[in-house]
């Protein structure tokens, strides 16, 4: 059986002719688990291409990075630096927000310094589930 003429049955949404074409969500979809946090203290979580897309109107952003769940431990790893913003500053907050779907998991920041060690988020600071 053959494809049709200007389109490739291995990618869909390439398509031949006087324009090449390539799909953006096929191609270019490289969104990443990243997280911020706020200056009131907010950690937001999403997959984003940059971490100001997690940003709301009017906030401002202290830092961030990428993070991952471990269900098997029950812990939200924390890690890295934003490109944008830098390592999360943790000096500059009180406490942590955090939306009610993490509740119980153990906050855990890790820096990519190989020097650092990890930093109890949890542990170290009140957690607000909202």
């Amino acid at each position: 059986m053959r494809a049709a003429i200007g389109r490739s049955p291995y990618y869909p949404g390439f398509t031949f002719g006087s324009v090449f074409r390539f799909h953006i969500s096929v191609f270019m979809n490289n969104t990443q688990p990243k997280f911020i946090i706020t200056k009131d203290g907010t950690l937001r979580l999403g997959n984003a291409r940059r971490h100001c897309e997690l940003l709301k109107a009017g906030e401002n952003c202290i830092g961030g990075g990428y993070y991952s769940l471990d269900y098997i431990t029950h812990r939200l790893l924390l890690s890295g630096a934003s490109s944008e913003y830098g390592e999360p500053s943790w000096d500059k907050v009180n406490c942590i927000k955090v939306s009610a779907y993490y509740q119980g998991m153990e906050i855990i920041y890790t820096s990519w310094d190989n020097w650092k060690e990890e930093f109890p988020v949890s542990e170290r600071f009140e957690v607000i589930y909202m």
